[in-house]
């Protein structure tokens, strides 16, 4: 795992800014409604997450899906078989792909490098919330559903970091506006 500046083993900034019920959907949710009060507890280690995300922080699973899948040492393979596949059940379900690919899981031996590209991209794709799923250019990759690009794995991992960076900025000026109270707990 050489050249990674600053990684997280664990992280809780995909959960937190990316998921349905978290900062991200709570945010606009209350944006969308002026008339809403809220709290949110925004602990000084997520937002040093959050923070060290914003200036190029990753944790352990950026890291592995922004690696080549032509180049995957047995290592990074055996990596992404044994933890990309940590998620609901019943989100996997949401893409015959990462089925197809959690079925098959068993012999990855047999695995090509597609297959694996196709986990790093389902893998992200199941911890976004079917919100931004719903927009483009997420969109279009949940529509491809498979036989993913390294270009589209840019193009996701650009998105998460575009959602992110809004967590904070976007606490601060609903804060400004009286509409929630934030603790640091």
């Amino acid at each position: 795992m050489t050249g990674l500046a600053k990684a997280y083993l664990t992280s809780d900034i995909k959960t937190q800014a990316l998921q349905p019920f978290d900062l991200s959907i709570e945010q606009e949710l209350v944006a969308d409604y002026p008339e809403m009060k809220a709290t949110f507890n925004l602990t000084p280690v997520l937002l040093r997450q959050l923070e060290d995300f914003s200036n190029g922080a990753k944790d352990l699973y950026w890291y592995y899906t922004e690696i080549n899948a032509d180049i995957l040492t047995q290592e990074d393979k055996d990596f992404i078989v044994s933890r990309f596949f940590d998620t609901n059940p019943k989100v996997i379900a949401r893409f015959s792909r990462y089925v197809e690919l959690r079925n098959s899981n068993q012999d990855s031996s047999l695995w090509t490098n597609q297959d694996f590209r196709d986990l790093q991209m389902l893998f992200n794709l199941a911890w976004t919330d079917p919100k931004y799923l719903a927009q483009e250019p997420l969109k279009s990759l949940v529509s491809k559903g498979r036989d993913f690009t390294e270009d589209d794995k840019l193009v996701l991992l650009n998105e998460h970091s575009k959602l992110i960076d809004k967590v904070i900025p976007t606490h601060a000026e609903l804060w400004k506006t009286g509409q929630i109270e934030i603790t640091a707990v």
